[in-house]
Parts: structure tokens; sequence; C-alpha cells
């Protein structure tokens, strides 16, 4: 009798792929899935969740709204709402009709199962 079991990680990562695909010390997708074929799981998919402009949008918002927001109460919604938002809009625009390579992403989303023999004792 197998026993199966499936686990889901999230990796954020953001930097560009290189090296590939031997860069198996950080968790590139290929790190991730050489630590995990290597422990025996097998991997069901692997999604990188934004593109590069996404990428590049989300971590110029982080800084405006981490570095340039005054202690005022209100000044982060609105910021948020004028500037941070469109942005972002503009990114998803531009990720649809921009070439992408697929190397810069923020977060890998990573579904690997293992099945292991089960001896009934």
């Amino acid at each position: 009798m197998l026993l199966s079991w499936g686990v889901i990680i999230s990796l954020p990562f953001l930097w560009q792929e290189h090296e590939e695909p031997y860069d198996f010390v950080r968790f590139t997708s290929f790190g991730i899935i050489e630590l995990l074929e290597s422990n025996g799981f097998e991997i069901e998919s692997i999604v990188k969740d934004t593109g590069a402009i996404e990428a590049i949008a989300v971590t110029l918002n982080v800084y405006i709204m981490s570095n340039l927001i005054p202690p005022i109460r209100g000044v982060g919604r609105i910021v948020a709402l004028t500037i941070c938002f469109p942005i972002q809009l503009m990114a998803i625009i531009l990720q649809k009709i921009l070439p992408d390579s697929g190397k810069l992403y923020l977060n890998l989303v990573v579904y690997a199962k293992k099945i292991a023999p089960y001896s009934q004792q």
C-alpha cells in the first residue's frame, strides 16, 4: 500500500534568475525543484505568480509606501489611491503587452507530492 501526501510551498523571490539551470543555492525555480526532487518529491505544478513588470511595480509601490509617506493620518491612503494604484494598474496592462522572459518574479508557488510505502503493523 502506498501513502501519498502533498505540500504547497510559497517562496518569495525577487532577483533575476541566472546561472540557469544550475543555480541550486537560492530558492529559484531550479533550486526548489532540485531540493524537492532529491528528497523524493514529485513536482505537480510550479507557478511564478507575477511577471517582471508587475514585480518592478510592486517593489516601487513598497518603496513609496515605506519611505515617502509623511506620518500624517490619511496621507498613506491618498498616496496609495493616487500614485500606487495607477502604477500597479499600468503594470498589469503592460505585463500583458510587453515580452517577459519569466526570470524575474515576486513569488514562486510549488505543489509537490510524495508517495511513500505504507506498512501496517
